[in-house]
């Protein structure tokens, strides 16, 4: 068997028993639309990053921490981000490392870990990190001291790690996070993303027409910034647009939608800004003075 074919295997196998997931991503920045404020600080960390950099010893970014409402592209950014360095991305999902038996969950925490080691160079991602390391209140773990002792490993594992490791974590409820989390030295950066802007919201619907083959030649003739002014006003994520122009798929098939039934679509779709709405001031709240803008 090759070597590429059992790095998958063994990546398979690991995935398979929740201890961490392994690939090598491809996207670029041209998957997302706005954010140019991360964009912009991320790529002025590149060259850190270079093997010239490394031998000149220069001091490599350790991570970045996104908060935002859910469906604003947290999770694609961590991809991206290491597309971007050529760095392998690996995915820590903590909840899956706690177990019901005793030393079970340190265990599995310290396997994963020494799994990661093995990884570097990489990306790792913790997706909803609040939910992962605030507690698992309704599981029991607190109670026992489990998961002081597994975000313990963590906090040591991150103050210790080596360079080659570069952590993206994103949470739509930061205020849930534990405060030693914003020590110095655990994040570069914290960046809030909000709801983008009409240009990015362009930018964010003409990559799921160019995703689903509908470019705007096949429409009909109205404007696309009309929509686009819709969902700006509506306060619509990159994960509603994307809903818009799937929704309007099904409704039209099997002719492909016009502008006016993506119009229809995105009429009817009920935002998070709009379901959510004391949940999304209170992470705008959160964030006022203690996170960069990600569009600016």
């Amino acid at each position: 068997m090759m070597a590429s074919s059992i790095w998958t295997e063994k990546s398979k196998a690991w995935a398979e028993r929740g201890l961490i997931e392994v690939s090598m991503p491809t996207e670029t920045w041209d998957d997302v639309g706005g954010i140019y404020g991360v964009k912009k600080w991320f790529d002025s960390q590149l060259e850190a990053f270079s093997k010239k950099a490394r031998i000149q010893g220069v001091p490599q970014a350790k991570g970045v921490l996104f908060v935002g409402r859910p469906g604003t592209g947290k999770s694609l950014l961590s991809r991206v981000i290491a597309s971007r360095i050529g760095y392998r991305f690996v995915r820590w999902d903590v909840g899956r490392w706690l177990g019901a038996y005793v030393g079970t969950s340190e265990a599995n925490t310290r396997e994963a870990l020494e799994l990661t080691d093995t990884q570097i160079p990489c990306v790792i991602q913790m997706d909803e990190i609040a939910h992962q390391v605030s507690g698992h209140e309704s599981s029991g773990y607190t109670d026992s001291g489990v998961m002081n002792r597994v975000i313990e490993q963590l906090l040591t594992w991150l103050a210790e790690r080596k360079d080659g490791t570069f952590v993206v974590a994103s949470t739509n409820e930061p205020w849930r996070l534990p405060t030693h989390l914003f020590r110095s030295g655990r994040f570069d950066a914290v960046f809030h993303i909000g709801p983008p802007k009409k240009d990015a919201l362009m930018a964010i619907l003409q990559i799921y027409l160019r995703k689903f083959n509908l470019e705007e030649a096949q429409l009909d003739t109205m404007s696309l910034g009309e929509l686009v002014d819709d969902m700006a006003r509506k306060e619509f994520v990159g994960a509603e647009v994307e809903q818009a122009i799937v929704e309007s798929i099904r409704m039209a098939y099997p002719r492909k939608p016009t502008l006016k039934v993506i119009q229809q679509t995105t009429s009817e779709i009920i935002p998070i800004s709009v379901a959510m709405a004391e949940n999304v001031q209170k992470i705008e709240a959160w964030a006022r003075g203690r996170a960069r803008e990600a569009d600016e």
